[in-house]
């Protein structure tokens, strides 16, 4: 690393770190841990010990001597924050590299007790305070790259956003060359992602390739950008084009973000046999061409889990989502906080979606995710907090322990909203939020955050794929609740005939068609059409395979059944089909807090007293009842057939 007094503009400031002071500084920035100061205060006591060695000459620089030094301590953010990555350094200029580790290593000179009272946005501010007077433009530039750097890795990539542009603007101002400038451009496309601004990374990728036509990275970022905003239409031709450009068997960065992109290209058109394969040769090939410690490799990785996910590979998933984090762990600091995320994340998809884990460990790993995220000691941005919020919240909801997911969900809302930029989360936040509302009976609600899930899934060019289907039973299911079948099934009416599907985790490839066809059997009966909604559930849900995916649809298709014949007299059968339900949601429930069961009980109870079973409908209306007590707060809709039952044995 360069002698700081090479990176004062100010002659006096220049004078004052020579020597003694330049040495000292070495030492805080060397990267060997026990040459550097114990702690700040180590740190503090040399320094000044110094300037007391300088004696005269010291107090008469003693401005620049401290404006010199403040350039470096008042940029801390606390101990623990890592050093640039290796292979981050190996692809940038020799002064780019210098700035990072400068950055990075002053950045661990602050006790974690006052890096704790620091919000990315006071760092923002100080340190750009800091930078702008004293650095020529090119030293400012290379200072703001290291600085977008670190606050990317402690998760605030809108923040390393905003530093980003003043780093260009620093380019510019420098007079900088193409190429720098063009890699800059790139970088900041690359951050923009990261923040979930397609868009801007786009426009900045175009700038990129304004300095150097047809460079193939600025072109695969236009293909990100265009992923990540599912306009896979506009992606397909410009992939092909790259793709047409690489050279063949030549492992690469760009090789393998290529088969990535292909890949999930490929799962947007439900071609899953196709694409698995090509998202895990980018692994193998992110890994030939950059080694393990690559966050390339990292995003690629977890590219695959996402896919791994929706095929129900768990085993494979597991060992890619373990590479993943592994490295994040290998690489310290500030990457810890990525780690967190992409644990709770994972965790909640893997319990709500596909079942592979239960609502305990979910938890388990999302409350994990907190506690080493507090074990930072950093202030963190709401765009870090909020989604831990929604994730538990997820789960939570999903249990039916509404009253828990509740205060999460409020107390982030606004946070979770303003922070919603791409289709994939407001999809999360929709569904999850519709289904708290629904649960409450707060329908109106409920339905504006159903129909943000189901546009969500249209915007994100999913309008046709079959996990749609979710949105449009879930929001018809609402609207039933709430009295408005004729709504609901004008809904259901609008949705596309959904394709088989095969390998997603079901024994039936028709599922998702069943799906929407069994959510209309629910809105005719709650219509009192029970003959028609008996006639509409679909035969399928009713012979299940032994997964957990088809026991949970047969769990629902059994209630149905079982409530529309007792709807129509038939109330040994239907006592039998309610009774097996309950006994399967044993099995595929992980909470005796779903007020959606509770419901069920009391349609048993009624049922059992319409055959005169007195004894069965008062074990049901009791069952009814523990759970009721436990979240009063539950919807009309789901407490009125046990108000029913209590005046019935009354």
């Amino acid at each position: 690393v360069p002698p700081p007094s090479q990176r004062c503009a100010d002659p006096a400031r220049r004078r004052a770190l020579r020597g003694g002071l330049d040495a000292l500084l070495q030492r805080a920035l060397s990267p060997e841990p026990a040459r550097r100061p114990a702690s700040a205060a180590a740190f503090a006591a040399a320094l000044e010990r110094e300037q007391q060695r300088l004696g005269p000459a010291g107090r008469r620089h003693r401005r620049a001597v401290a404006a010199a030094a403040g350039v470096l301590v008042a940029l801390g953010l606390g101990a623990g924050v890592a050093v640039v990555q290796a292979q981050r350094a190996a692809v940038a200029s020799e002064r780019e590299q210098a700035a990072r580790a400068f950055v990075a290593e002053v950045f661990k000179l602050q006790a974690p007790a006052s890096a704790a009272a620091q919000t990315p946005e006071a760092v923002l501010a100080r340190s750009t305070a800091l930078i702008e007077p004293r650095f020529e433009p090119a030293a400012r530039a290379e200072m703001y790259g290291g600085l977008s750097h670190l606050l990317a890795d402690m998760g605030a990539p809108r923040l390393a956003v905003e530093i980003g542009a003043r780093r260009l603007a620093a380019l510019e101002h420098a007079g900088a060359g193409t190429a720098e400038r063009a890699l800059a451009w790139r970088q900041q496309a690359a951050a923009q992602l990261d923040a979930r601004e397609p868009e801007a990374a786009e426009a900045s990728a175009r700038h990129a390739l304004e300095l150097q036509p047809g460079d193939v990275d600025a072109e695969l970022m236009r293909v990100r950008s265009h992923v990540a905003r599912h306009r896979f239409a506009d992606a397909t031709p410009l992939l092909s084009a790259v793709e047409a450009r690489l050279p063949a068997n030549a492992p690469s960065l760009a090789a393998a973000w290529a088969q990535s992109l292909r890949g999930r290209l490929l799962l947007a058109d439900n071609r899953r046999d196709e694409a698995l394969p090509l998202l895990q040769r980018s692994v193998s090939t992110a890994l030939m061409a950059a080694g393990p410690n690559s966050l390339d490799l990292v995003a690629l990785r977890l590219a695959d889990t996402d896919a791994l996910l929706t095929a129900d590979r768990s085993r494979e998933l597991q060992a890619q989502l373990d590479a993943a984090l592994a490295t994040l762990d290998r690489l310290g600091g500030a990457h810890a906080t990525r780690a967190a995320l992409v644990s709770a994340r994972m965790a909640t998809a893997r319990y709500t979606g596909f079942f592979q884990i239960g609502a305990e460990e979910a938890l388990a790993t999302i409350r994990a995710s907190r506690v080493r995220l507090a074990a930072l000691g950093q202030a963190l941005p709401d765009e870090v907090t909020a989604p831990l919020d929604l994730y538990e919240a997820t789960v939570l909801a999903r249990q039916g322990d509404i009253a828990s997911a509740l205060p999460l969900i409020e107390r982030s809302r606004a946070a979770l909203e303003a922070d919603a930029r791409t289709p994939p989360e407001r999809l999360r936040l929709g569904h999850t939020l519709g289904e708290i509302y629904e649960a409450l009976g707060r329908h109106a609600d409920a339905d504006r955050y159903y129909r943000i899930a189901l546009q969500a899934r249209i915007d994100g060019g999913y309008a046709k794929h079959p996990v749609t289907a979710f949105q449009y039973m879930a929001a018809a299911h609402n609207l039933s609740a709430a009295g408005r079948s004729a709504d609901a099934l004008a809904l259901l009416a609008s949705a596309p005939d959904f394709p088989p599907v095969r390998g997603g985790g079901s024994a039936n490839p028709n599922r998702y068609a069943d799906l929407v066809t069994s959510a209309r059997a629910r809105v005719l009966l709650d219509a009192g059409r029970a003959g028609e909604a008996l006639s509409t559930l679909p035969p399928a849900m009713l012979k299940p395979g032994e997964d957990r995916v088809s026991l949970y649809d047969a769990q629902v298709a059994f209630a149905l059944r079982g409530e529309a014949r007792c709807a129509l007299k038939q109330s040994r059968d239907g006592l039998a089909d309610l009774q097996h339900s309950l006994a399967l949601a044993t099995q595929t429930r992980d909470s005796s807090l779903d007020s959606d069961l509770a419901r069920l009980h009391a349609v048993a109870g009624s049922c059992a007293l319409a055959l005169g079973d007195a004894a069965t409908a008062r074990r049901e209306a009791e069952a009814a009842r523990r759970d009721f007590a436990a979240f009063p707060q539950a919807s009309d809709y789901r407490q009125a057939p046990w108000r029913r039952l209590q005046a019935a044995l009354k």
